[in-house]
């Protein structure tokens, strides 16, 4: 169904037409992932909207979003019903930012773009329908898995589809790809999505989600007969605060818990599952955490960076990697 032309220039109707607009929307079954386009009858001629993203945004949480587009006027404006925008940054005749913060309800929601306020005259240019998904659950110093927003599931398919589609949602609308810091944070300028690290020292990475700072090498505990590498472990990290590795000298073998936190579970089977753009001296084995496995077991906890696992490892067992924490 194509939109009808806007021919009518008063205020009072412009603001009616953009709510017949968002009704032809969704009479015409708008999923929520194709910008509708202004008509090229707007004020100046041709202003446009081609893309308005994300398509999707968690109930109650403020988000921002990129408009593009042609002839944008520089007082454009976003109306969201039920919700707030704010004024949009960043404005030129190709697009702006603007912060909008969706109502509670879940489901779908059509934003509206109008180059001025519908009270002053504004006329229609184009529309998005935004999918409005959970809000995500705040959890102090806990990152995020690294599932990304493609990696969801639908019913009765073990493929992985988007988490902003309808047959996603129907399933759960909890999913680990809907929810989570790389959500609500999902910048990837220091840290795939939710992640956020900062370089502390040449040679080690700070966590600024857990506060913890990271040995950047990777160091082989080699379980020469007779020295356990919790001994082997041990000597090491004295010998690494003797020299005070980025200008600390507390550092320490990390529990399995923390270890963990640096694992991300979004990656493929080609990579290792963490982030190699901060961790690139990371190895394909598993990292030794010192921490006994068992009451009266020689076993301690370990995690795979492979594979992401979790498990008790033989205390002498071969081929164990080690990264101190502080």
């Amino acid at each position: 169904m194509n939109n009808p032309p806007m021919t009518m220039n008063h205020s009072g109707y412009s603001g009616i037409t953009a709510i017949v607009m968002s009704l032809v929307l969704v009479a015409c079954g708008g999923n929520g992932t194709t910008v509708t386009p202004g008509t090229g009858t707007t004020t100046p001629a041709n202003a446009t909207v081609t893309s308005f993203t994300p398509t999707s945004a968690p109930a109650g949480t403020p988000t921002t979003f990129t408009v593009v587009g042609t002839n944008i006027p520089l007082k454009s404006v976003v109306s969201l019903p039920g919700g707030v925008c704010a004024s949009p940054t960043d404005i030129t005749s190709t697009g702006f930012k603007v912060v909008c913060t969706p109502a509670a309800t879940l489901g779908f929601v059509t934003a509206i773009v109008n180059n001025n306020l519908v009270a002053d005259g504004g006329w229609w240019i184009g529309q998005q329908t935004l999918t409005i998904t959970a809000a995500p659950i705040a959890l102090s110093l806990l990152t995020d898995t690294g599932i990304t927003a493609n990696q969801c599931y639908g019913a009765g398919s073990d493929v992985l589809i988007s988490c902003t589609s309808a047959a996603a949602i129907a399933l759960n609308d909890k999913q680990d790809g809907m929810v989570g810091r790389d959500v609500a944070n999902a910048d990837s300028t220091d840290g795939l999505l939710g992640a956020s690290y900062s370089f502390s020292g040449t040679d080690c990475v700070k966590d600024n989600v857990t506060g913890l700072v990271w040995q950047r090498a990777s160091t082989t505990l080699k379980a020469l007969p007779g020295d356990p590498q919790n001994q082997e472990a041990a000597a090491y990290r004295t010998a690494v605060n003797a020299a005070s590795l980025c200008g600390f000298n507390d550092w320490r073998l990390p529990n399995p818990g923390e270890l963990q936190s640096l694992l991300n579970y979004g990656n493929n089977n080609a990579q290792l599952a963490i982030d190699m753009n901060w961790f690139a001296q990371t190895r394909s084995a598993w990292y030794f955490s010192g921490t006994p496995f068992l009451s009266g077991s020689s076993n301690v906890w370990a995690v795979d960076f492979v594979k992401g696992r979790i498990d008790g490892i033989g205390a002498t067992s071969a081929s164990l990697e080690l990264r101190l924490v502080r």
